[in-house]
C-alpha cells in the first residue's frame, strides 16, 4: 500500500522558509518535517525558492556593506572580479584616455601606463 501524499501546512511551509533562509541543509528540513528529500523538493519548491533567494540577498548586502562602508580592499577586489567581471590578468585597456601628471616646477609627463594603453609601448 503506497503512502499517502505529503500535504504542507502553511507552519511547514514557514518553517522550510526560515530553515532554508539560514542555510540549513534540505537533507535535515526533510528529516525535521518527516520526508524524504524529493518530498520537499516537490512540495515546497516555492518556499526554497524564496528562501534561497533571501539568502542570496542578504549575503549580496552583507558583502556591498563590507566593501563600501567598511573599505575592505578584498571584498571591493572580489565584487569587481565577480560581479562586474573584471580580471586582473587582462591588462591595460587600449582606449584607456591619456593621463598627464604634474610634477614639481612645473614639469609634465605622460603616466607610463597612459604610454602603454596608447601606444601598446613602453616609452
Amino acid at each position: 500500500m503506497a503512502r499517502p501524499e505529503h500535504e504542507p501546512t502553511p507552519q511547514e511551509r514557514e518553517l522550510v522558509v526560515r530553515l532554508a533562509s539560514k542555510g540549513v541543509p534540505q537533507a535535515f528540513i526533510a528529516a525535521k518535517i518527516g520526508i524524504s528529500d524529493d518530498t520537499l523538493r516537490k512540495q515546497y519548491e516555492r518556499e526554497l525558492s524564496i528562501a534561497y533567494a533571501d539568502q542570496a540577498v542578504d549575503l549580496c548586502g552583507a558583502m556591498y556593506e563590507k566593501a563600501i562602508i567598511e573599505r575592505d580592499t578584498t571584498m571591493i577586489i572580489w565584487m569587481t572580479k565577480n560581479l562586474l567581471g573584471w580580471r586582473g590578468d587582462q591588462g591595460v585597456q587600449q582606449d584607456a584616455p591619456k593621463i598627464t601628471v604634474v610634477l614639481n616646477r612645473g614639469q609634465t609627463r605622460k603616466s607610463k601606463r597612459s604610454t602603454i594603453a596608447n601606444t601598446g609601448t613602453d616609452g
